[in-house]
């Protein structure tokens, strides 16, 4: 899964700007959260039209649909602007991937 986001600029170090800084990273982050969160909830739905597209999120609903990762950042940020958050998901079954090397917690080490 690819995410990319719109950076918000920075207030160019006046007094105070930190904390409205921190203030709309924190903003962004939520967006973005909730930006990901409708994709994968949108998926199953997304797959069987659009598998192996990228797609733009925003707003909750998909913006649209592309072949390359790159198409769909240039149109995003034509169409959205670089002030508005927007999550880039590329259309594809979820695999789950097996992790190795934790040792059990049942069998001791050694």
């Amino acid at each position: 899964m690819t995410m990319t986001v719109a950076l918000a600029s920075s207030s160019g170090g006046k007094a105070g700007s930190e904390d409205l800084y921190t203030d709309a990273r924190m903003e962004w982050t939520e967006t973005i959260r909730r930006e990901k969160a409708a994709f994968e909830a949108q998926l199953p739905q997304l797959l069987p039209a659009h598998a192996d597209e990228f797609v733009v999120f925003s707003g909750g609903e998909p913006q649209g649909f592309y072949n390359s990762h790159v198409e769909a950042h240039r149109s995003a940020v034509m169409s959205l602007g670089t002030e508005q958050a927007f999550f880039i998901g590329r259309v594809a079954p979820v695999t789950p991937r097996l992790v190795r090397g934790i040792p059990s917690p049942r069998r001791p080490i050694g």
